[in-house]
């Protein structure tokens, strides 16, 4: 059985924001390094005057973004020669994104916006985000990358709009900046901003939900997942694998939308207010139990192998999507969710490496046993079947005394 990654999309600020809209010029786009493209004494106005340009918005550790890189170099090469350029943008250092086009090769513009005002300037709060610039400068559409394709990109180069004077400038972050859009928050006022910390938490059931998804952000007090399991729901609350969660399937199987908002930084009380509004909302009882089992066990023999890197940033961050596992400054803890999910078996947690890494992990998503490989490969882990005393949960309605 094979599942979904646990995070699809990557919200990267929980704000609503202004973005250029679309028909806007774009009089200058300003970044504070140029990692690949040109030469710098290249990055002129003329090199993108009467061009359709790409800005594709991402970061090193954005699964749903590595995983279209095959696409964007498609595209790149493709019209190369064709009046087409991708800029992919990221708010990571240059430091930090070298190494790692190293081992995961992107052959479009790559640049740095470290102080994230062109991310803002267009309102990006979701990676990946592409954003389409026609030739004559202006915005032409904010669209997903999963609808692009050669016929997309043909179309816009053969259209017959004459270009007006477009100014680009791409190496002088001493510029001003125009058309810089307000980020605007949620609870406008200053005062708002002031008042008590809220807590709320809603579960409801969803009979009609197809699909699963949202944001799952218990570090930062932000939870809105939609058609998220009872079971699913279960596991994330008690911070166990959702292959160790019995009982009823029907029960385990209900769909649920479940939001909570509350003040970052504190995960312990996130899980005790799920498992209680669980409980209570659906009626729940919720019984530990220990057990011998034979499940996969993930161990590091040679201890901290030189894949899984000491932090460059001090910022949490993980992500996942079909074959790519991207996590910065994170611990294993979201790896091994995501192997499970990938096997539909349990895993257990036998690396004793409980510190946070940078790590990237690539296999074949249509051969789920392939990752077996690309842990050893890719990070110096080992997985393999064993005997294991391990915790369960079984979950039963709860009893209403008459």
């Amino acid at each position: 059985m094979t599942a979904s990654p646990i995070f699809a999309q990557i919200v990267t600020k929980n704000i609503v924001k202004s973005q250029i809209p679309a028909g806007q010029e774009i009089s200058q786009l300003t970044f504070e390094s140029i990692i690949q493209g040109p030469e710098k004494n290249a990055f002129n106005n003329d090199l993108l005057k009467g061009k359709v340009v790409m800005l594709e918005f991402w970061g090193t550790w954005c699964a749903p973004c590595i995983k279209h890189f095959p696409k964007l170099n498609d595209l790149a090469t493709s019209f190369s020669e064709e009046g087409f350029v991708i800029i992919s943008i990221t708010d990571e250092a240059e430091e930090i994104v070298r190494p790692f086009l190293k081992r995961r090769p992107l052959n479009t513009w790559v640049v740095s916006d470290t102080d994230r005002s062109v991310i803002d300037d267009f309102g990006v709060n979701v990676f990946p985000t592409t954003v389409i610039i026609d030739k004559n400068g202006k915005v032409h559409e904010y669209v997903k990358i999963d609808d692009i394709d050669k016929d997309y990109i043909k179309g816009l180069i053969e259209s017959t709009s004459s270009p007006e004077k477009v100014s680009f400038n791409l190496n002088d972050a001493s510029q001003p900046k125009k058309g810089v859009q307000k980020i605007q928050f949620k609870g406008a006022s200053s005062q708002e901003s002031k008042a008590a910390p809220t807590y709320s938490l809603s579960i409801t059931k969803d009979s009609t939900a197809k699909f699963e998804g949202g944001i799952l952000g218990k570090k930062m007090g932000l939870i809105d997942m939609k058609g998220w399991s009872v079971r699913k729901a279960i596991a994330n609350a008690f911070n166990i694998s959702q292959t160790l969660v019995e009982g009823n399937e029907e029960l385990l199987n209900t769909k649920l939308n479940v939001k909570l908002n509350m003040p970052r930084h504190q995960e312990e009380l996130v899980n005790m207010l799920l498992k209680e509004g669980l409980k209570k909302e659906l009626g729940l009882t919720i019984k530990p139990q220990e057990k011998e089992i034979e499940l996969l066990v993930l161990s590091a023999p040679n201890g901290l192998s030189k894949y899984l890197k000491a932090p460059k940033s001090t910022k949490g961050k993980f992500s996942a999507d079909d074959g790519v596992i991207a996590g910065r400054h994170w611990t294993l803890n979201s790896l091994i969710k995501n192997i499970e999910a990938t096997l539909g078996e349990s895993v257990f947690d036998d690396t004793q490496l409980s510190e946070r890494y940078d790590y990237d992990l690539y296999w074949d998503h249509n051969d789920p046993q392939s990752i077996n490989e690309a842990l050893k490969e890719q990070l110096g882990l080992v997985l393999e079947k064993k005997i294991k005393k391990v915790e369960s949960l079984t979950v039963e309605k709860a009893v209403t005394k008459s």
